[in-house]
């Protein structure tokens, strides 16, 4: 009953702040925000505007997709970065994947109609959410440095961030580091133990893997086999199994899967 008459009283002064087009309210310094479908959610947008980083990104992320609020990917760029400015490094990747150019850009990316590629863009963003130790900004920006998208190629760079993505479990990467030590990277030496070693892992959180990982295995002598097995052991022990980024927990159900 009180909860109830809470979010009644939320909505009420979302509505009475609530300018034409629906937005719910224009606070100094921060964007504005539609009413959201669910009186439910309203505790995210009372969040969001109190500086709660996991709320400004649920509140960017259903703008960009037109889930629990009202599709405006203009207006989720701009709650993105409030996030980040937070701290956040979900936000900071959400900006890099935004700015992002690809072949397939506008049929992944829901902003691309409205926001247009910019690789230098990309890479602030995936850097800094890289800095902030996030797998996924780690792996992409590893991958733009490697091709050179907006920025000259740099191997080494990209190799090492890879190497610190893989660390921590990230399939994509571990996918990456397999290729970058079975074609060889820049100065790096072809090693078929360790593109066996990576690939094995990667294939835990990602099935593609399979194939390059049976290819990898009919390289190696027996004494190799049993070197990259050992290290494959090791490695498990260090950091959990392969995952991918469809299995990491949004910022705002982190609190639930723990």
């Amino acid at each position: 009953m009180i909860r109830t008459a809470i979010r009644l009283l939320l909505l009420g002064m979302i509505l009475v702040g609530s300018s034409s087009g629906g937005a719910a309210f224009a606070a100094p310094d921060l964007p504005p925000v539609p009413v959201p479908y669910s009186q439910e959610d309203l505790p995210f947008i009372d969040q969001a505007r109190h500086g709660i980083a996991s709320a400004q990104c649920w509140v960017a992320f259903n703008l960009l997709m037109g889930l629990d609020l009202p599709d405006d990917p203009k207006t989720a760029v701009l709650w993105y970065k409030v996030a980040a400015e937070s701290g956040s490094a979900f936000a900071a990747n959400a900006l890099g994947e935004i700015y992002a150019s690809s072949p397939y850009r506008d049929m992944i990316n829901p902003a691309a109609k409205v926001i247009p590629a910019n690789e230098l863009e990309a890479l602030k963003w995936y850097r800094l959410a890289a800095e902030k130790g996030y797998p996924p900004a780690q792996h992409s920006l590893a991958s733009i440095l490697y091709y050179g998208r907006g920025v000259a190629v740099d191997h080494k760079e990209a190799l090492a961030w890879n190497q610190k993505a893989a660390q921590q479990g990230y399939s994509p990467a571990q996918a990456s580091l397999s290729s970058e030590y079975e074609e060889s990277c820049g100065d790096m030496p072809v090693d078929p133990v360790e593109a066996y070693v990576w690939g094995t892992l990667a294939k835990e959180g990602d099935e593609n893997s399979t194939i390059l990982v049976n290819y990898l295995q009919k390289q190696l002598s027996p004494d190799q086999f049993a070197k990259a097995n050992q290290r494959i052991a090791e490695l498990r022990k260090a950091f959990p199994g392969g995952k991918s980024f469809s299995e990491m927990p949004l910022p705002w159900e982190e609190k639930k899967e723990k």
